[in-house]
Order: C-alpha cells, then sequence, then structure tokens
C-alpha cells in the first residue's frame, strides 16, 4: 500500500476578532476539501487491505500478528472516516442545530472507536495485540504510547449523551444535552487528537503492510486497485485553528 494522501495543512490566513482570529474561508474550504478527500483515501485503502488479505489467507481463523495489523489499521480507517463526514458536516453548515447534531455524532463515532481499540476486559484489538506482542516478547512500546492516547481520548467523551443518542432514551434529558453543544473548537480538537492517533496507528501499520505487498507485488500479484494511492500521512489540526473555528461567523 503506497504512501496515502495529503497532509492535513491548510493556508491559515485570518483576522482578529475580539482577540481570537477568525477563522478564513479558505481555511474552512481546505478542512472541507482534505476531509472529502481522506474519506476517499480511506476507502481505497479498505479495498486494498481486503485484497491483500484475500492474497494471504485462507480459513484459517487463528489469531495471528498480521491479523491483528490488518484489523487495527482497517478498524482506525472506518472509525476516522465517520468521524471525517461529520466534521466536515460540521463545517458545511450554518445551522446551530445541525451542528450540535454532527458534534453528537462524533462523540458517538469516538467512543464507539476507542471501546474498538481499547475496549474492556483488555478485548479491543490494540489491547489484544499489545497482549500478543508482550506474549511472544515483541516490542510493544509503541502500542502502548497508542494506547494512553487513546485512554485520554476516550475520557473526553460523553459517557450519557452516547447513551442517548445509541438509544433514544430520554428525549428530554437528550435535548438538554444537545442544547448544551454549542463550541466547535472542543469538537475541533477532540477530532485532532483522534487524527494524532489515527496517524500513529498508520505510521505502525503501513510499514509492515508496504513490506508485505512489495513482496507479492515482486511476484506478480496486484495488491492495489490504486497504484498511485499513498497511506494517509496526516498533520494533525492544530489549536489556531480550532481557536478560529470557535470564533468564525456563519
Amino acid at each position: 500500500m503506497n504512501e496515502q494522501s495529503e497532509d492535513w495543512q491548510v493556508n491559515y490566513k485570518s483576522e482578529l476578532i475580539m482577540g481570537r482570529k477568525k477563522a478564513s474561508k479558505e481555511t474552512i474550504d481546505s478542512l472541507i476539501e482534505n476531509s472529502i478527500k481522506s474519506i476517499r483515501d480511506s476507502e481505497y485503502l479498505l479495498g486494498d487491505i481486503e485484497l491483500i488479505k484475500d492474497k494471504l489467507y485462507s480459513d484459517d481463523s487463528s489469531e495471528s500478528f498480521l491479523e491483528f495489523i490488518f484489523e487495527l489499521m482497517s478498524g482506525s480507517l472506518m472509525g476516522a472516516q465517520e468521524v471525517y463526514g461529520r466534521f466536515k458536516d460540521m463545517l458545511l453548515t450554518s445551522s446551530i442545530y445541525a451542528k450540535r447534531f454532527n458534534m453528537q455524532m462524533i462523540n458517538l463515532s469516538q467512543f464507539e472507536w476507542c471501546k474498538y481499540l481499547n475496549g474492556s476486559d483488555k478485548k479491543g484489538v490494540l489491547a489484544r495485540l499489545i497482549l500478543f506482542c508482550e506474549k511472544h516478547n515483541y516490542d510493544s512500546s509503541n502500542l502502548l504510547i497508542i494506547q494512553k492516547k487513546v485512554k485520554n481520548l476516550g475520557k473526553q467523551c460523553n459517557v450519557a449523551l452516547r447513551k442517548m443518542t445509541a438509544h433514544y432514551d430520554e428525549p428530554e434529558r437528550m435535548y438538554k444535552e444537545l442544547f448544551a453543544l454549542s463550541d466547535e473548537d472542543i469538537y475541533a480538537r477532540r477530532v485532532g487528537s483522534q487524527l494524532e492517533i489515527h496517524d500513529m496507528i498508520l505510521k505502525y501499520t503501513g510499514r509492515i503492510i508496504q513490506a508485505i505487498q512489495n513482496v507479492l507485488s515482486e511476484n506478480g500479484v496486484i495488491t492495489s486497485s490504486h497504484p498511485n494511492l499513498k497511506i494517509l500521512n496526516i498533520d494533525i489540526i492544530n489549536d489556531k485553528v480550532c481557536e478560529a473555528l470557535s470564533a468564525r461567523d456563519d
């Protein structure tokens, strides 16, 4: 899988408003454009992973290091894809009600993503990979750093709102929770934190998958339906951009 996609870089043009810098149209447009491209490239990468798995595996259900790598990368891509979409929609709308809905869905997606990675009772894919590495005396230091960041992101999620979103219980209470959502910068920072973790996962898994792809390609095996695709290289949404989002006028 070649190296994927554009850096998450923004041409940050701004003006001073009430002591804060207001996000320019160019900044917002760049964030939206990169979100759309990342959603597309993530889907291409997911297809390539399945293509490589088909070439390598039979129906053997036993756990292996490579299976953990594929599962970790695929799950991270799918979770990031969801959040890219909600973040894009949050930026596109001028309606505070639509923004709140997208913040609500970002919260749900991030909670489930953290649960998928870390799980409970060490059942998440990242937690199981760490145990596998420790059992076989593989270096797990980078994975432990990622796990710590996942735990920190999980603590930022609104658990009560997640439950109400998933089950549509207690509409009056849900309304009050949604009414309290107003700051785009808070959710932009959370998206930035998720992208930082996602970037670390892609760097860890990407070099392994790249090596497999190279070996298969040398043997004439097609491992990508998009030869020019590169593994995501993400620059994180920084604090200046997050502050600018909270200061912008819609």
